[in-house]
């Protein structure tokens, strides 16, 4: 089983939006519509997501999950992403040692429900399933502080600092190899 981030170098417009309170709103604000996808790769299967749209929806329920997870031994949570082309549930458990997803695909950019209902499950280390997550908010982070968003015009800004430095080491695909 295969779950990896990739982010890319997504282009942005470099100003505040004076009316934008919540990340939420400054990611869809700043993120250019026709510029790179985030990748998501589960089960070796491909799903690009929109920052401008998909990740400004999803990235309070990221913030949760992962807060959760890193926060908690034990637990469960469960999604519903509403994206209408990142339309599907989480089951997510976990454990000391590793993260569990059980998912429902509804709809998918590309028709790939099929082929990710046939792979709906996810086995991985905890610490490798928190990692994959760190490059994106990292990349969040860089693009909304370089925009001149800040803790005091965004009310959730210092969640999502706090998460990204939280997660000590990034995703197999943006580790350093030595």
């Amino acid at each position: 089983m295969v779950f990896a981030i990739q982010i890319g170098n997504p282009q942005v417009k470099s100003k505040v939006v004076s009316e934008d309170r919540k990340i939420s709103e400054a990611i869809e604000s700043i993120f250019l519509m026709n510029t790179e996808d985030m990748i998501m790769i589960w089960n070796n299967i491909r799903i690009p997501l929109s920052y401008k749209y998909e990740i400004s929806y999803m990235i309070d329920d990221i913030l949760l999950m992962l807060n959760r997870i890193t926060s908690e031994d034990s637990g469960c949570l469960s999604i519903h992403w509403l994206p209408d082309v990142f339309r599907c549930n989480w089951n997510v458990k976990w454990n000391e040692d590793k993260v569990f997803v059980e998912s429902q695909w509804e709809n998918v950019i590309g028709h790939l429900e099929v082929l990710l209902n046939r792979c709906n499950r996810l086995e991985m280390n905890k610490k490798a399933f928190v990692s994959e997550w760190k490059s994106l908010l990292r990349l969040l982070c860089d693009k909304l502080l370089g925009c001149g968003y800040s803790d005091s015009i965004l009310i959730d800004m210092n969640k999502l600092i706090e998460q990204e430095k939280a997660i000590d080491t990034p995703g197999v695909l943006y580790k350093q190899y030595n």
